[in-house]
Formats: structure tokens, C-alpha cells, sequence
């Protein structure tokens, strides 16, 4: 069955001069780890796929995945 968990990010445009430019960053982690949770409240899951959409949605992702080492290998891994 998919299930999909969405995680959204701040907008630079919003908080360009204002002291939420200092959340940008930590997002990334914060982001992160809340997509790990998801990712392990999945027993039965078959595989994940991420997608981003922004210069720090995508990090995120790409930290979650690859902080996920019980996720099978990708038939379309390089090598």
C-alpha cells in the first residue's frame, strides 16, 4: 500500500532579513530526522522514494536516505 509523507520547508523569500533566515539551515536536519522516523514507521515499506523541490528540501531527503541503512539496494545503483 504507498503511503506519502510530505515535510515542508521556509521560504527564503519570506524570512530574508528577519530572524527566521537562521532556521534555514537547521531545517535541513530538523527535516531529516523527521523523515528517517517516517521512513522506520514503515515496516512493511518495499522501498522510498524522495523528491525535493528546493536547495534545502532536497539535502534533507538525500540525509534521510542515506541515513536509512535498512532500505534494499536500488536495481539502478552505479557499479
Amino acid at each position: 500500500m504507498p503511503f506519502a509523507v510530505a515535510c515542508s520547508d521556509p521560504c527564503d523569500g519570506r524570512s530574508q532579513g528577519t530572524t527566521g533566515m537562521f532556521d534555514s539551515l537547521p531545517f535541513r536536519n530538523d527535516a531529516a530526522l523527521v523523515m528517517r522516523r517516517l521512513i522506520r514507521s514503515l515496516p512493511t515499506r518495499h522501498g522510498v522514494m524522495g523528491i525535493g523541490t528546493c536547495d534545502k528540501g532536497l539535502p534533507a531527503i538525500l540525509l534521510a536516505l542515506a541515513g536509512s541503512t535498512s532500505l534494499p539496494p536500488s536495481p539502478y545503483r552505479a557499479g
